[in-house]
């Protein structure tokens, strides 16, 4: 009996990729991510060009650090091109970064409302119902003092 169930195990043997974060512990928490997080900014991207399977590059006109500080253009790269299809080319987002210009599986990221290129102007797009707001955004303009 164990023969047959060695030899179904080996002659039925799975391939699998796992992912895993382990300076957030897998965690999808924003705190945990905007401690560890060196830059947070939210800005529209302006260019998008894609390289081979694992490295697209774009450029981002940043409207505001919320934490640290950098250029007013930045230039970031993303891993495995499968995971961001949805970086649409004109849209705004915010982008958490950990010491680097990639963005990869681990990275924290949410697109915000088109054409809301003012701190003044994404609020009141939301009004004061807060709860509508991407948990990135709120977190990050919470800890930055920037909510009303």
């Amino acid at each position: 009996m164990k023969t047959v169930v060695l030899f179904l195990m080996l002659s039925v043997s799975l391939s699998v990729f796992g992912w895993s974060c382990p300076k957030t512990n897998n965690s999808t928490d924003v705190e945990v991510h905007w401690n560890l997080a060196t830059e947070v900014f939210w800005g529209r991207i302006v260019e998008g060009r894609y390289i081979d399977s694992d490295n697209t590059h774009l450029v981002v006109d940043v409207y505001d650090y919320l934490k640290g500080s950098g250029e007013k253009s930045t230039q970031i790269f993303t891993s495995h091109e499968e995971l961001f299809r949805g970086l649409e080319v004109g849209s705004n987002y915010i982008f958490y970064m950990y010491s680097s210009d990639r963005l990869n599986f681990c990275s924290v990221y949410a697109q915000l409302p088109y054409h809301r290129s003012t701190l003044d102007r994404l609020i009141d797009f939301y009004g004061h119902d807060y709860d509508e707001m991407p948990k990135a955004l709120k977190y990050a303009l919470n800890q930055a003092n920037k909510l009303p």
